[in-house]
């Protein structure tokens, strides 16, 4: 699943990167490839972190494991 999401946000870097190249691209259209991208990691990050937030509660030491995640978290938004 993640690596579809990553392959996803690859190309929309690629045609930025295109965009940026020709020079003749309007300033709002490259705005909004940037604004894609960062959706797409966001979406992306919301589903890691959905993702690991269940397999932590789902461990037999969910309390531990939670508070683990939690720091991670914090450090990452």
């Amino acid at each position: 699943m993640y690596s579809a999401r990553i392959h996803k946000i690859i190309g929309q870097l690629e045609a930025l990167e295109r965009l940026l190249n020709d020079g003749r691209i309007p300033c709002e259209k490259m705005l909004q490839q940037v604004n894609a991208v960062q959706g797409a990691m966001t979406s992306l990050k919301r589903t890691m972190i959905d993702e690991s937030f269940e397999k932590c509660l789902e461990s037999r030491h969910a309390h531990k494991e939670t508070k683990k995640l939690l720091t991670s978290i914090r450090r990452y938004l």
